[in-house]
């Protein structure tokens, strides 16, 4: 039992996913391809994070004629137009690997004159947060044998907007001598 602890450890050491402690998972940065035009020069830098570095990247997919791929960058004149689907990979030091599906569209250039494309539809806005709004009333009385009476108001109010808290207490008293 004791000549297999070391055996055992290295066997677990060997399984792991991502190799170093501390070191954040390989990822792919490229979630999206950005447009391509028909006839015009195109270029797109696509990169990964964590892992042990060097990376190294594939493409899987069929390119437009007129556009290559090297080291992680989609670059050249493509030179037909349509819909590619692409799956890029990347590989760390320690063949750690991620993939990520990706589509080139290629279509004609924009008409010179014409207006831009819209912008994509921005997500539906935040909600607020909730506010809270809590107000506490208290009133003593003091009365004494000589017919005066004094009266202490206490009002507590505590509000919360989104960003901070505030909390504000105002106190008053009043005091009345009997004739």
């Amino acid at each position: 039992m004791r000549k297999l602890w070391p055996l055992a450890l290295l066997l677990a050491a060997c399984g792991a996913q991502d190799v170093g402690a501390g070191l954040d998972p390989l990822r792919l940065t490229a979630t999206s391809l950005p447009p391509a035009y028909l006839g015009e020069p195109y270029s797109a830098s696509l990169a990964a994070e964590g892992g042990v570095r060097p990376y190294s990247f594939t493409l899987d997919g069929k390119l437009p004629e007129g556009l290559s791929f090297q080291g992680g960058r989609l670059f050249g004149v493509p030179k037909e137009k349509g819909s590619f689907p692409l799956l890029l990979t990347v590989e760390d030091a320690a063949k750690n690997s991620r993939a990520q599906r990706l589509t080139l569209t290629v279509s004609d250039p924009p008409r010179p004159g014409s207006p831009p494309s819209p912008p994509p539809p921005l997500p539906p806005p935040t909600p607020p947060a909730t506010t809270t709004f809590t107000s506490s009333f208290t009133t003593s009385s003091l009365s004494t044998s000589t017919a005066a009476s004094i009266t202490t108001t206490s009002i507590t109010t505590t509000s919360i907007p989104p960003a901070f808290a505030t909390a504000f207490t105002t106190s008053f008293a009043s005091a009345a001598l009997a004739p």
